[in-house]
Parts: C-alpha cells; structure tokens; sequence
C-alpha cells in the first residue's frame, strides 16, 4: 500500500509595498494619514571624541633641595641690638575756659 502525502501548497509571501497598497485603497492622493505620507528619516547623533588637548601638563614635584636661609630682606638689612623706645604720646592740649558758655551762635544772630 502506498500512501502520499500532499503538502500544502506554499502561498508567496507578500511583499511590504503591495502590503502598503492594500491599506491605501480607501485613500485618495490628497490623504495626510500615517500609511500614506512618507515619514521623515531620522538620524542617530554620534558625539565626536574629545579633541586632545594642546594645553601644557602641569605636574608638581616636590624639590629635595632645602630653601636657601639668605634672603633678601636677611641680605639687606643690617642685624642690630633691638632697642624698645617709647612711644610718643600726645600733650594734654584740650582745656576748658573758664567762662560759662554763651547762647549766641551764629544760628541765632
């Protein structure tokens, strides 16, 4: 006994455009809906690298070389026995007259 089987017979898979089409029978050329305007492409931003930098790299090194004792303000000036001297203060000129004091300003003439 022999049995065949039947394969189903495979149907072409429709295409994206003609897909589009059948959508867009309904709609005249003047429609403005989202199956029959055409939609903008729209583009990834890649940010650039970072340019290197031109600038000088400052680094700090500390010095194992001491500071020098000499300096200039040690250089310039002679050393000499500090002596205090005392400060001047100002006379005791502020005295009060001994006549009572008059009403007659320059205001009231």
């Amino acid at each position: 006994i022999l049995i065949y089987y039947c394969r189903p017979k495979r149907t072409p898979q429709q295409s994206i455009i003609e897909a589009k089409k059948k959508i867009r029978l309904g709609h005249d050329k003047y429609c403005n809906c989202c199956c029959c305007t055409s939609h903008p492409t729209y583009y990834k931003y890649v940010q650039p690298k970072v340019p290197k930098s031109f600038a000088p790299v400052r680094y700090y090194w500390k010095s194992n070389v001491s500071m020098d004792k000499d300096t200039t303000y040690r250089l310039s000036y002679w050393e000499n026995a500090a002596t205090t001297t005392e400060p001047i203060r100002p006379e005791d000129n502020l005295t009060c007259g001994d006549t009572p004091m008059s009403d007659e300003t320059t205001h009231k003439v």
